[in-house]
């Protein structure tokens, strides 16, 4: 191999290498970035939940006999449906685990 064809390859693995370590850069933050939005939302579903279950215990008191059972049943309703939800959510957070 002459010199000047050693140069070349040389020069030309110094590139590969610059875009390989790009490409790196850029994936990870990525990842960092796709971590964050997930964080947040799982964030979001917990105040979700939070909410719900003060609403239903502020309903608790305000109202009496049957109206008071339609609401708790509601809650309960949207407490088991945003509970399977988080459920869901973790399940898909475990299908996009990332090593490293």
């Amino acid at each position: 191999m002459s010199s000047k064809q050693a140069e070349k390859k040389r020069k030309e693995e110094a590139r590969l290498e610059e875009l390989k370590q790009a490409m790196r850069s850029s994936t990870e933050n990525m990842v960092d970035n796709a971590k964050d939005g997930v964080q947040s939302q799982k964030q979001n579903i917990q105040e979700l939940l939070e909410s719900i279950r003060n609403a239903g215990e502020s309903l608790d008191g305000a109202f009496e006999g049957e109206a008071s059972e339609a609401a708790q049943r509601n809650i309960d309703k949207l407490n088991s449906h945003n509970e399977r939800m988080q459920s869901q959510f973790e399940s898909l957070l475990n299908t996009f685990k990332v090593n490293g």
